[in-house]
This record gives C-alpha cells, structure tokens and sequence, in this order.
C-alpha cells in the first residue's frame, strides 16, 4: 500500500497541478465554457483528494494501520477522503451531462450555456452526499450520457476527431466509476452488512485515490488548454535536456583539447631532449 500511494502521489500530484494552472488561464479568458469550469472543480477534488489522505494513509499503513497522526488529524482526513471520492463522482456526471446536449442540441446548447451553469453543477455534490446514491446515480448519468454522445457522433459523417475526442473522456469516465469508486461504495455495503467495516477496507481506499491519477487523462482528453499546456512543458523539458546534453559533450571535448599535447608539441619536446647541451 505504501508504494501504490507514492505512485498515486508521484503521478497525480504534478499532472493535477499542471490541469489546475491550464485551467485557471483558460477561466481567465472571455467566455469560459461551463466545462472548464466543471474541469476545474474536479481538478480541486482530486487535490483535496491527494493532498492529505494518502500521507495519513502511508502513515497509518507504516504503523500496522494503527493511527500514528495526532488525532485532531482523523476528521479532517476522512472528510477529504469521502467529500473527494463523492465530488468526482458527482462532477464526471455533471461532465457527461454538459457533453450530451453540446452535441445533441447544439445550436440551443451554445445559446442556453453559461459559465454559472457548470459552477452550480459542481456545488451540487457539497450538499447530496448520500452514499450509495451518489455512486450509482452519477454512474447511470455518466453511461447514459456517453452512450448517446457516441452513437450521435457515429451518425455524423465528418466526426472522425469529434469522436476520437469524445472516446477518451467516456473510457477514462466509465473506467474510474468500476474501478476507483466500485470497491470503496461496495465497502459499504459490506459494512452495512457485516455490522463492522470490511478487512479490504483499506484497499478499497487505496483504488478510490486511483482516480486523482486517472483524471489528468480526462483533462487531456477533454480540454485543448491542458493538451497546449501538456505539449509546451514537454518541448520546454527537451529544450533544456538538449541544451544540458550539449553543455556537457562541449566540456567533454574542450577538456580532451586541452590536456592532450599535439603531435607537433610531441615531436618538437622529443628533438630538444636529443640536442647536446651547448
């Protein structure tokens, strides 16, 4: 569980953080769509979801998953953990909801759309945490939503990139609900149940944390402002590992140049040892 967290932390933390800097320059711009705005309000989830739970989970797990923090640590932990988990179940919903119509309706969709729209969506989960119910919901919304996009996108004659773009966003969506969010809500269940909360509990922990490293493939996927910004940081890393590459062979060969004597010099030394002394 600790290495599955460290990888959690060491992919998710740094790809979030370059979404959340694409996605405030893109808020900053005239006209922001209500999906950069629900984009960003996931993005937030998935740091609030990263930022305190797996290093009090990694504490937790070093110690026999007794509870190493100080316990004024407990509440604020769980309440990241759960109010993160159900915020991105609730935000992929309103994400595939604000998709459909765009490419149902469009004409009425780019009439009717507003910035505010996609901040009341993503106020919404704050006050529906109702368990179970914020799971399946949002899941049938979200397999809904994608199903007619895609089948819409396929009657279309010329929707070849729409449809590469609409393909990436609904396998990213539909993977996170099963796999992230299925055992963490099943945990419940299970507790419900058994009357006690599950052994595998805390694995189940450990794949709803999954989703804040999965999410940065939706803003891909899903905004042109992250894939710029995605793209410039790369080119800006091979610029300078090129750069940093050149420097050191340049040194290699100036050091090579300047401490082997020419032949010249060589042959030069050798003549005045074999000349007598005057």
């Amino acid at each position: 569980m600790l290495a599955a967290y460290a990888v959690i932390l060491a992919t998710g933390l740094p790809a979030n953080l370059l979404a959340l800097r694409a996605f405030v320059g893109r808020l900053r711009r005239p006209r922001p769509a209500p999906a950069h705005v629900l984009l960003l309000s996931l993005t937030l989830a998935d740091l609030l979801l990263l930022l305190l739970p797996p290093p009090v989970r990694m504490a937790e797990a070093a110690r026999g998953f007794a509870w190493p923090p100080p316990r004024a640590l407990c509440a604020p932990a769980a309440f990241a953990q759960y109010s993160g988990v159900y915020r991105s179940t609730g935000l992929l919903a309103a994400l595939s909801a604000e998709r459909y119509p765009g490419v149902a309706f469009p004409v009425r969709y780019q009439l009717a759309r507003r910035p505010l729209h996609g901040l009341l969506a993503a106020l919404l989960p704050v006050r529906l945490e109702l368990g179970l119910a914020l799971f399946l919901l949002p899941l049938a919304v979200t397999a809904f939503c994608y199903w007619r996009l895609v089948r819409l996108l396929r009657g279309q004659a010329h929707a070849g990139p729409r449809r590469r773009r609409a393909a990436g966003p609904a396998a990213v969506s539909l993977l996170s609900f099963p796999l992230c969010f299925g055992p963490y809500n099943a945990s419940h269940a299970a507790g419900f149940y058994l009357r006690a909360s599950p052994p595998w509990r805390a694995h189940a922990l450990v794949f709803a944390a999954l989703n804040a490293g999965l999410d940065p493939l939706l803003f891909y996927f899903s905004s042109s402002a992250v894939r710029r910004t995605f793209w410039k940081g790369v080119t800006r890393c091979r610029r300078r590992s090129a750069a940093a590459l050149w420097g050191c062979r340049a040194k290699e060969m100036a050091e090579a140049a300047g401490g082997s004597p020419g032949p010249g010099h060589a042959a030069g030394a050798k003549q005045g040892s074999e000349s007598p002394p005057g």
